[in-house]
Formats: C-alpha cells, structure tokens, sequence
C-alpha cells in the first residue's frame, strides 16, 4: 500500500463520519494538520497520514452515542468507555479491513488505519483556576501515557523536559503498572471539569500540541467549508486565527527532513 492509497481509505472513513454527524445536526471542524491540509493544499498534506476532526464536548458525546449503532460494515467505533480495550483517550473510527504495522514506540505493532476524533473541552478564565488545571490535564496525561509507555513514540522531536519524562517512564513502568483504563476515567473526569459551553476559552488537549491548542470558544461559532481532496470539509471560519495559534507561520512548508508521517511501515501491511 502506498501513502495515497493510504490517504484515500482515511478519506472514506471522513466521509461515513460526516455522513452521520450531518444526519443529527451536530458539528464538527477540521483541526490541526487536515485543517492546514485544506488550506494550503486543498487536501492531504503531501507526506501527512492521518486525519483530525474536533467537536464540542457535548456534540461529541452525542456523535458517540449515533456511531455505535450507525456506521456501516466494516467500520467499528474504537472508544475506551465502550471498549476497555481501546488504548487511545480519544475516539476513533476504525477500518477494520485495512491493517498497517506501526515503528514508532518501542516494540513494533499492528493497528488497523482510522481517524480521529478529538473533543473540545472549557478551560477555566480565572487564571489561578487555569493554571491548577493544566496542572491536573498534565499529571492526568502523564500517569496515562506511562500506562501505555509500549505504545509511545520514541521517535518523536520533544522538549528537554518531556525527554526526561520519557525516560523516567522507562523505568517507571518496570516498577509501577498502571491500569490505562482507569487513567482513561481519570483524565476524562478533569477534562470535563469545565463546561465547553459556559467557558471562553477551549482546549483541544489531546491534539498534538495540548496547551497551544487553546482556543476563544467564539472561534467554533462560525463555519465555512473548505476543499479537502475531492469533497468539502468543514472548519472554523477564522482558520488564520487558528493555525497560527498552532503553528505560527503555517503557510511555509518545513524543512525536507521533518517531512514526516506518523512511521506506518506501508509495505508491511497486512490487508489492503
């Protein structure tokens, strides 16, 4: 399988997903890399596989609910609160036909391909409140990734203070065995502490880049639809405003060697 066969099963999956947030009048946005996909190239970002929708919270666990029962064949919602073994907090729309091996964590993996679905949640205005709870996402995130330490990227570019963690973790969970199910609860508990819809401010804290994915909530009031492949997608109206909070100058591509996907080993897959 190549990236672009890749890229296009991702997109049939994005497809079944609109098709049912549509159907119950829910809304969602493309974030992160789809969202800067559509805007700077009218798609997929060339060397990019993977793709990220975002929903209020309250959307989004609606979605959840239609999903279980509405997706058709061969497509399955991977969610930690209906499938105790779902090892990612965030839900995702699963193919379940389409397997790639993973290189990117310690030990090698298989996983079948999928897309993301990542919910938007309040964050305190008071700014002693705002910097207790990042305080409590942080240690939440940390006692969960070291639940799943097997799973996480050891290729990946960090920050000093993150590479130590992630090396504490190595000996961490030699002593310490975490249950990552119930760090799941845990997290999701303090993510929930604030309501989207009563908060001015929103965090999409499972996205790649946590605490520079704060948002004004008022930025997911307005809609507008963008080109994405061979359909149209939809993402926050003031998409500026957004990918620069995330990236800063998003228009200019990087550098060739940090031109990187999310290591599928795509030779390697089992079914296509």
């Amino acid at each position: 399988m190549t990236l672009r066969e890749l890229q296009i099963k991702e997109l049939n999956i994005l497809k079944q997903t609109i098709s049912i947030i549509e159907a119950h009048n829910l809304s969602y946005f493309a974030i992160g890399g789809t969202l800067l996909g559509a805007i700077r190239h009218k798609g997929f970002i060339p060397w990019d596989d993977d793709i990220d929708i975002c929903m209020s919270r309250p959307d989004y666990e609606k979605f959840l609910e239609y999903a279980q029962k509405e997706l058709p064949e061969g497509l399955e919602l991977g969610y930690f609160k209906t499938n105790p073994n779902h090892q990612k907090y965030c839900a995702r729309i699963i193919d379940k036909n389409t397997t790639v091996k993973r290189n990117d964590a310690i030990n090698d993996y298989y996983v079948n391909i999928w897309i993301d679905i990542l919910p938007l949640d309040g964050m305190p205005d008071n700014k002693f409140m705002n910097k207790l709870h990042r305080f409590h996402l942080l240690r939440r995130r940390l006692f969960l990734q070291y639940s799943i330490f097997d799973s996480v990227k050891m290729n990946k570019k960090r920050k000093l203070f993150e590479t130590i963690l992630v090396k504490i973790g190595f000996i961490f969970t030699k002593i310490i065995h975490l249950d990552s199910h119930k760090q799941m609860f845990k997290l999701d508990k303090v993510l929930t502490k604030y309501p989207y819809e009563f908060s001015e401010n929103v965090i999409n804290f499972m996205g790649a880049d946590a605490f520079k994915e704060i948002f004004k909530r008022s930025a997911f009031e307005e809609k507008a639809s963008y080109n994405f492949e061979d359909i149209e997608i939809i993402g926050p109206k003031d998409y500026d405003y957004i990918l620069k909070t995330i990236y800063g100058d998003y228009m200019t591509l990087p550098k060739e060697e940090d031109r990187v996907s999310h290591s599928f080993v795509l030779e390697d897959n089992i079914n296509k």
